[in-house]
């Protein structure tokens, strides 16, 4: 997991590492597609949590040019996404058995 709290990286590896990260997103939310598990839904969540952390720090010191407006507005979208996975998250956990839950 990256932080892009390291000072010694420069802005464009950070954004590497950002692209990186959506990379490793849309493998998990494929794989979320094909096995619809609570256990896959929470590693979808834990990467995406961290993801959207890491691109609010970026963007709040990176990316000078966006107004407040915009940030505030990012930053509603993705607790917005973040807040419908968790959602579905309990909806899963909301059963109990010896086997992984499917959501």
């Amino acid at each position: 997991t990256m932080s892009v709290d390291d000072a010694s990286e420069s802005e464009e590896a950070l954004v590497s590492r950002l692209e990186e990260q959506h990379e490793e997103i849309d493998d998990v939310m494929e794989d979320l597609l094909i096995f619809p598990s609570e256990q896959v839904l929470r590693r979808s969540l834990k990467l995406i949590e961290s993801h959207f952390a890491n691109e609010e720090a970026f963007m709040k010191q990176h990316c000078t040019f966006l107004g407040e407006d915009e940030i505030t507005s990012q930053l509603q979208d993705q607790e917005h996404i973040l807040n419908m996975a968790r959602i579905e998250l309990k909806k899963c956990g909301s059963t109990s058995g010896p086997e992984p839950t499917s959501c």
